[in-house]
C-alpha cells in the first residue's frame, strides 16, 4: 500500500511517497529513505526507486522516497543549467533538506533509524547526511556513487603521466595500462601516499565522508555498473585510502552488462535483489526483529 505524504519542516516543504510494510512480513525498526537521482523525480530512472521501495516493503520496511526542494512535487528553485545543479548537489546543498526530511519522518512514525539512499546524486546526498547524522543513520545504499567532480579524460604524454597524480594512481590500483608490469608488493605504497594520490578532480568532501562512515563501521552498499569509469574511480579510492581488505561493513556489487542507470543487460533486477538481501540483513543483525515503535508486528 502507497500513500502521498507532505513534510514541512522549517524553511522545507517536501513531498514524497510512503510504501507502507506488507501485512504479511514483520515490520523491522529500520525504515528506509530514498532520494532524487539527479533532476528526476522520486520516481527515479525507469522507475528503480518505485521498484525498490514496494520489494522493501513486502519485505517489512517501512519505505519512503521524497523529492528534495524543487525536484518532483516539492516546491523550490533550481538552476538554470543542469551541470549547476550537479555541482551544487556535489557541494551538500541537498544535505539540509535530506536531514530535515528523516528527522520529521522519525517524529511522525516513530522510527529509530533509517537506511538512506539512491542513484548518483542521492547517493552522495546519502553519504553526507550518514556523516552528518549518524544516530538516525543505520546505513547507506549507493547506487553509481560518483567521487569525481565533472572533468575532461584528456591523453597524457608519458612525460606528463610522471608528474600526474591520477596516473600513478591508476598503475598502483592495478586499472592503468602498465599496471601488469607493477609487482603485487608496490600495492604497500598506496597506505605511504593515501589521499595525496587522489587527482584534482576528486569530490574531497564525499571521500571525506566515505572514510568517516568506514571509521565507524556504518553499513554502506554501493551498487555499481560493472567496469565502467564511476566503480573503476571507486574502487582507486577505496584502495588508496580504506585498502585493500575486505570489511563486513563495506559491500560493493558489481553489475555487469549494464549501464548507468541499470536498464540494460537485467541490471535492474539485479540491483534490487542485492539491496534487499543487504537490507534485510543489516535488519537482522542490528535492530534484531523488534518492531518499529508505534506499529505492532505482522501476523
Amino acid at each position: 500500500m502507497r500513500g502521498l505524504f507532505t513534510l514541512e519542516t522549517g524553511s522545507f516543504r517536501l513531498v514524497g511517497t510512503h510504501h507502507v510494510p506488507s501485512w504479511s512480513a514483520r515490520t523491522w525498526g529500520v525504515g528506509v529513505v530514498l532520494f532524487n537521482a539527479g533532476h528526476l523525480p522520486r520516481d527515479g530512472h525507469a522507475m528503480i526507486n518505485v521498484r525498490a521501495a514496494e520489494r522493501l516493503a513486502a519485505s517489512g520496511f517501512h519505505a519512503f522516497r521524497v523529492d528534495l526542494p524543487g525536484l518532483g512535487d516539492s516546491p523550490g528553485e533550481l538552476p538554470v543549467h543542469t551541470e549547476e545543479l550537479f555541482r551544487l548537489v556535489h557541494q551538500g546543498w541537498h544535505l539540509a533538506p535530506a536531514q530535515a526530511a528523516i528527522r520529521e519522518l522519525q517524529r511522525l512514525h516513530g522510527i529509530r533509524s533509517f537506511v538512506v539512499g539512491g542513484l548518483c546524486g542521492s547517493a552522495g546526498t546519502a553519504l553526507l547526511l550518514a556523516a552528518a547524522d549518524p544516530t538516525l543513520v543505520a546505513g547507506v545504499v549507493a547506487m553509481e556513487l560518483e567521487l569525481f567532480h565533472a572533468f575532461r579524460d584528456v591523453p597524457l604524454s608519458p612525460r606528463e603521466a610522471v608528474f600526474s597524480r591520477a596516473a600513478w594512481l591508476r598503475l598502483l590500483t592495478g586499472h592503468g595500462r602498465r599496471s601488469w608490469r607493477v609487482p603485487r608488493a608496490a600495492e604497500s605504497l598506496l597506505p605511504l601516499f593515501g589521499s595525496a594520490l587522489l587527482p584534482a578532480h576528486t569530490d574531497r568532501k564525499l571521500v571525506h565522508a566515505l572514510v568517516e562512515l568506514d571509521r565507524r563501521r556504518t553499513p554502506v552498499l554501493v551498487v555499481m555498473a560493472g567496469g565502467k569509469r564511476r566503480e573503476i574511480f571507486y574502487d582507486q579510492v577505496c584502495r588508496a585510502v580504506l585498502g585493500a581488505t575486505a570489511r563486513p561493513w563495506r559491500a560493493h556489487v558489481s553489475v555487469a552488462g549494464t549501464n548507468h542507470i541499470f536498464t540494460t543487460g537485467g541490471g535492474q533486477r539485479i540491483a534490487l535483489d542485492a539491496i534487499e538481501r543487504w537490507a534485510l540483513r543489516l535488519a537482522e543483525e542490528s535492530h534484531g526483529t523488534a518492531p518499529a515503535a508505534g506499529h505492532r508486528s505482522r501476523p
